[in-house]
């Protein structure tokens, strides 16, 4: 596996989730994981970014909307929401992602967020012929050891499935999910999870040297495993199944919202409106101070 090299700070874009400030500060095994994203003002995109969490929908459905954020030199930040504070594309339609504002600073806070650059887009797809068999990795809560009193994510890789395969999300949503041959389990959902190539890494083309730089790119975000109904066995016979009786497991197989999902919650009226006004509230104290990005966007 390559190590993170210039790509160390990508640690610090996640956050975890909790039901209650008490579980956070306790680190209680419960909850999920979000990660941190700038989009540059359309006045200013050189000296200030609007900061956004995201994780799934089904997470701060769970009530799991408390955000525990690391800090430089003190113990880690809780930010309480309430269901409004979080934002998602209503219906069927949907995808499972949510976002919530959030003001940050990178002298307090151990913060770093990616830009709508680092975001996998269709033409990126056509362009790198990004296709099944591509390695990923996620940055996650692995909730039995996820630092406790500090955040301390985890990384797990993989490969590339299924490019599109259209599965029913937690919230109902069936529109299309990249499936990876990447383990997971309770507590990953809502982690970014990122594609990427090293020099080298892709199956050479006949009679050629594949060769030339890297590729690093969020492909989208984590909401869970593809299920599988499995039978009971009588086990007094093996070769007896208990008919229409069924318990659901894991498949192995992880299911990702492309990042384009957290763009179509990102143009929402209501944030799209929130942005103009705090984007007039700053050109209003132009006089006084402009004042610098809330956080580190990359």
């Amino acid at each position: 596996m390559p190590k993170l090299g210039e790509y160390e700070w990508l640690l610090d874009t996640a956050f975890f989730l909790y039901p209650t400030v008490d579980d956070a500060k306790r680190g209680t095994k419960a909850g999920g994981t979000g990660f941190l994203i700038a989009i540059p003002s359309e006045r200013w995109p050189d000296d200030y970014h609007h900061v956004y969490g995201v994780t799934n929908w089904h997470v701060v459905e769970s009530d799991s909307r408390v955000i525990r954020i690391n800090r430089k030199s003190a113990a880690p930040a809780a930010f309480e929401r309430t269901p409004s504070d979080w934002h998602f594309v209503p219906g069927p339609h949907g995808y499972d992602v949510a976002v919530t504002p959030l003001a940050l600073s990178p002298d307090e806070h151990r913060v770093a967020a990616l830009g709508p650059t680092f975001f996998l887009t269709d033409d990126d797809v056509v362009k790198h012929e990004i296709n099944a068999g591509e390695d990923v990795f996620m940055l996650g809560r692995f909730v039995d050891y996820d630092g406790i009193e500090v955040n301390e994510p985890s990384l797990r890789f993989g490969n590339i499935s299924i490019m599109r395969a259209p599965i029913e999300q937690p919230n109902g949503c069936q529109r299309t999910s990249f499936v990876l041959d990447m383990h997971s389990r309770t507590g990953y959902s809502g982690s970014p999870v990122f594609v990427y190539r090293t020099t080298g890494s892709i199956f050479a083309k006949p009679n050629t040297i594949m060769g030339g730089g890297h590729l690093l790119k969020l492909l989208g975000v984590h909401w869970g495993q593809f299920p599988e109904r499995w039978e009971f066995a009588d086990a007094r016979d093996s070769s007896s199944i208990t008919k229409g009786k069924y318990v659901t497991g894991f498949s192995g197989m992880t299911c990702v919202c492309p990042a384009v999902a957290i763009r179509e919650v990102l143009e929402l009226p209501e944030l799209r409106r929130m942005r103009s006004q705090i984007e007039s509230q700053r050109l209003a104290q132009l006089g006084v101070h402009l004042g610098s990005s809330p956080a580190v966007s990359r």
